[in-house]
C-alpha cells in the first residue's frame, strides 16, 4: 500500500497545473456535471491530494457566485446569510 504524497500547497497548484485561478476555476466547470461545482472541486482535491483550503485560494468571484447559488439550491444557507450576500452585490 502506498502512502500518499504529502499536501500540495496553493502556490505549487497554480505554477505546476495551472497558471492562474481562472485556469483553475475554468477547470472546473468543464468537468462538473449537473452544476455540482462543491463536489467537482472537492473530488479534485481528493485526487491530487490538495488541501481544501489552498483550492480555495484559486476560485474566481464568477465560479464562487456558481457556487453560492448551488448552496442555496441545496438549502445549505440560512435565509440570513442568504439576504446578506444578496444585499452585498
Amino acid at each position: 500500500m502506498t502512502t500518499p504524497p504529502d499536501k500540495i500547497t496553493d502556490v505549487r497548484i497554480i505554477t505546476k497545473t495551472f497558471n492562474t485561478a481562472k485556469e483553475f476555476s475554468e477547470h472546473i466547470e468543464q468537468k462538473t456535471r449537473d452544476g455540482n461545482y462543491m463536489d467537482t472541486i472537492i473530488e479534485y482535491c481528493r485526487a491530487n491530494y490538495i488541501e481544501l483550503e489552498s483550492a480555495k485560494k484559486l476560485v474566481t468571484k464568477a465560479l464562487k457566485e456558481k457556487i453560492r447559488t448551488e448552496a442555496e439550491g441545496r438549502k445549505m444557507l440560512s435565509k440570513k446569510k442568504i439576504r446578506k450576500t444578496r444585499k452585498a452585490k
